[in-house]
């Protein structure tokens, strides 16, 4: 069979680096903040290389493994410039019952918080239902509340009530 003409590329080296929430929080420890992560993972080895990473940095975390794997991206880039970027990330929504679980995870933790941080890249964890029933919970006891929306901006009108938007 005939081919259309195709890019070929050959990768000369490769670097994994933390993504989503888990990037914001080693920036926060790097800044002297001691972030608690709390969020879905996966039962996969990219899991528990994240869970070896958080713990590098020092950043205490709340997971439930609810994924079957971690969503992964990676990047090819020729110096500089992106080439081409490949999500292996789909949503997977989480049931209610683990939903009240990190609510009441982050209700528990309000009087050992600053401030919270919703990241949302789309794969199922933060959800408009989720932050119509945490928001008002929080509120009271944390005076910043921020959210960080990248990909599918589905979300973005849930997040009214936060203080800080970032797309």
């Amino acid at each position: 069979a005939g081919e259309a003409p195709i890019l070929t590329v050959r990768p000369l080296k490769e670097a994994v680096y933390l993504g989503g929430a888990a990037i914001i929080a080693a920036h926060l420890s790097g800044l002297g903040a001691q972030p608690h992560l709390i969020s879905a993972v996966g039962k996969d080895t990219h899991t528990q290389d994240l869970l070896t990473r958080l713990d590098e940095h020092q950043i205490e975390y709340t997971t439930f493994k609810t994924r079957s794997c971690l969503p992964t991206k990676k990047r090819y880039l020729v110096e500089t410039q992106k080439l081409l970027k490949v999500d292996q990330a789909e949503s997977q929504p989480l049931d209610t019952a683990i939903q009240r679980k990190l609510i009441g995870t982050l209700t528990d933790l309000c009087g050992q918080l600053d401030a919270v941080i919703f990241v949302d890249f789309g794969c199922g964890v933060i959800s408009p239902g989720m932050l119509e029933q945490a928001l008002p919970l929080i509120r009271p006891h944390i005076h910043t509340i921020a959210g960080d929306i990248s990909g599918v901006s589905q979300n973005l009108l849930a997040f009214h009530q936060v203080d800080l938007l970032t797309p």
